[in-house]
């Protein structure tokens, strides 16, 4: 995980079991979110902070960053999958490599990844997509979530779709994710899919938070529809906000 010291204006990545500490150079006020291609024991890896004003980039023990420009802001969607790392520019998805010292983009699937006819269903006016890792088999997914309203708050249908990189290079909808689970963050185009064995924690569904309430709301991929749940008596309905932890895993996203 990816340590940023306030007080002393210091970033470093952190071994939460063995406690080693790798030192980065310090990206000052430059606000990110920060991923690495590759393990950072990995001689190939390379720590890369994705912000609104540009990318900077750097292998464990370099001194400074490398830094560049030209396509930040276009960038969203950020997801890692198979030791590579993804992201959405326009409606295309693109492969981030490294060639000769500079982060290139090259694209994966052509066209609009949105390829399939996916019209709002009847009322909805609002659609949201997160691109997500599904940990169980190393899989690239599109969760699209369609709802009512400004602010999306009324959540009325979910679409889960797989990327193809093998026939056709296109995207193919599925309901049925058999033991996996998938949790998506309300206030980022970010979550996590992951197979469960607990009991209490329902498989083949979409688990998603709304901001005017403190219930979470459960999507039934296979029947579609919704249940909802307040998760505590001592959630307050008023001043409460609710965030999902992701635990220490082979994900290696760091902040």
């Amino acid at each position: 995980m990816m340590v940023e010291d306030v007080e002393f204006d210091d970033q470093f990545l952190l071994n939460v079991i063995s406690r080693e500490r790798i030192q980065l150079p310090n990206v000052g006020d430059f606000d990110s979110n920060c991923w690495a291609f590759l393990s950072p024991t990995d001689p190939n890896c390379h720590i890369v902070f994705f912000g609104d004003e540009g990318i900077l980039f750097c292998k464990p023990g370099d001194n400074e960053y490398q830094r560049q420009d030209q396509f930040a802001k276009r960038l969203s969607n950020i997801s890692s999958v198979g030791g590579k790392i993804y992201g959405i520019i326009g409606r295309v998805v693109h492969a981030f490599e490294f060639e000769k010292s500079r982060l290139e983009l090259k694209p994966i699937l052509e066209g609009s990844w949105l390829s399939y006819p996916t019209p709002l269903h009847i009322g909805c006016n609002y659609a949201k997509f997160y691109m997500i890792r599904s940990q169980y088999d190393d899989e690239l997914l599109i969760v699209e979530k369609q709802a009512i309203g400004l602010f999306g708050f009324e959540v009325s249908h979910f679409g889960v779709y797989k990327a193809n990189f093998t026939r056709g290079k296109g995207w193919i909808k599925t309901n049925d994710m058999g033991t996996r689970t998938i949790f998506l963050d309300n206030y980022r185009y970010e979550g996590v899919c992951c197979s469960t064995t607990d009991p209490a924690i329902k498989k083949n569904t979409i688990y998603y938070l709304n901001d005017d309430n403190k219930y979470i709301y459960l999507w039934d991929l296979e029947e579609e529809s919704v249940t909802m749940h307040l998760p505590s008596l001592d959630v307050s309905q008023q001043s409460s906000f609710l965030y999902w932890i992701i635990l220490p895993g082979s994900v290696h996203k760091l902040a």
